[in-house]
């Protein structure tokens, strides 16, 4: 279904009006007509996606299915731009993950989620309807591997600068060169 978007429910006409026959014929007539319950306390409600408003009643989403039944204005599924666009995801995010320091990359995944929400959100208006699972898992799976692996290589190349330096310098030393390998320079201090 693909519900009017900015929300704008359909005409009512309530029963007791058509019952005591005060209403405007010429308003219904050559339309298609649909009765249902739209009073609250008859808890005939239901969400849809796209309205802020409390939820309506399920009459009006008969209504929004029939509207796009003959405008024939469907939803359409698009599984390969998904995939096309999880696979770009996966190497922008993989690339960026890689090579920027820790803080700039937690940063970079939020802005990806966040965009990628926004977009999908934006596609869905616009009738296109995006995978958002798929890429969700690609954008954690990216970060979470360019995370273990940062942590494995680094801490790898501790071990290494540890064991080279351990035969020379005091363990005291050690740390801090660890902790600051910058000051690792042709010299002395």
């Amino acid at each position: 279904i693909r519900y009017r978007n900015p929300w704008t429910g359909f005409q009512r006409l309530s029963f007791v009006d058509v019952f005591q026959d005060q209403f405007d014929a010429e308003k219904v007539r050559g339309r298609i007509i649909l009765i249902g319950a739209t009073a609250p306390i008859l808890q005939d409600l239901s969400p849809i996606p796209n309205s802020k408003q409390a939820p309506v009643p399920r009459v009006e989403i008969h209504a929004h299915a029939l509207d796009t039944i003959l405008h024939q204005k469907f939803l359409k599924n698009t599984p390969q731009f998904s995939l096309i666009l999880s696979a770009g995801l996966a190497i922008i995010g993989s690339l960026f993950f890689l090579h920027f320091p820790l803080l700039m990359s937690t940063l970079a995944a939020a802005a990806l989620f966040l965009l990628t929400f926004l977009g999908a959100r934006f596609s869905f208006q616009q009738g296109l309807i995006l995978q958002l699972i798929p890429l969700f898992f690609t954008l954690a799976f990216c970060y979470l591997a360019a995370l273990m692996y940062r942590y494995f290589t680094e801490l790898k190349q501790k071990r290494y600068l540890k064991h080279a330096f351990a035969h020379y310098v005091s363990e005291i030393f050690i740390g801090d060169i660890l902790e600051h390998p910058e000051k690792l320079k042709l010299g002395g201090d």
